[in-house]
């Protein structure tokens, strides 16, 4: 979970295909990207969903998706995006997504807004990580979105 102040505009973390658009019963307001390699990304408890979002709509890493909140079963709580990384379709397959998040953040810290890191395709940057696509758009993310944007824990 990433806690932010309610209406945070949260963005589109990789390039792909949104799959699922629109209300659950637990997490009410949600997006669901598929990315090319096969991976999603859930994001639920939405205040509100982007209105340009809809299942089938091809999406790149920065897009808005819509309002950080605290709806579904999250009702009560202190707004938050529930964020999962799963693969093949499968949620309870997930990963952790917070040491992907804390790396992209730790970049964040070293180059300035809008900077390009020193080749991206660079092995030496994403090491061995086995999820380095991963780190390397949602790198992208960060350099290009403004400051306002939900991009880390929360944790400053």
């Amino acid at each position: 979970d990433l806690f932010g102040a309610k209406g945070t505009p949260i963005v589109v973390p990789r390039t792909g295909t949104v799959v699922r658009a629109g209300w659950n019963t637990v997490g009410r307001n949600r997006v669901t990207v598929r990315d090319a390699c096969g991976w999603y990304y859930y994001m639920c408890h939405l205040d509100s969903i982007d209105p340009s979002i809809y299942e089938g709509k091809a999406v790149n890493a920065g897009d808005p998706i819509g309002r950080l909140g605290n709806t579904g079963n999250a009702s009560g709580t202190s707004p938050h995006l529930h964020f999962s990384i799963y693969p093949d379709d499968c949620y309870n397959c997930g990963i952790d997504p917070f040491p992907l998040l804390q790396a992209v953040d730790a970049l964040a810290n070293i180059l300035e807004i809008g900077e390009r890191p020193p080749n991206p395709a660079a092995r030496d940057i994403r090491g061995a990580d086995p999820f380095g696509h991963i780190l390397h758009d949602t790198r992208r993310l960060v350099l290009t979105a403004d400051e306002e944007y939900l991009l880390t824990s929360g944790s400053d």
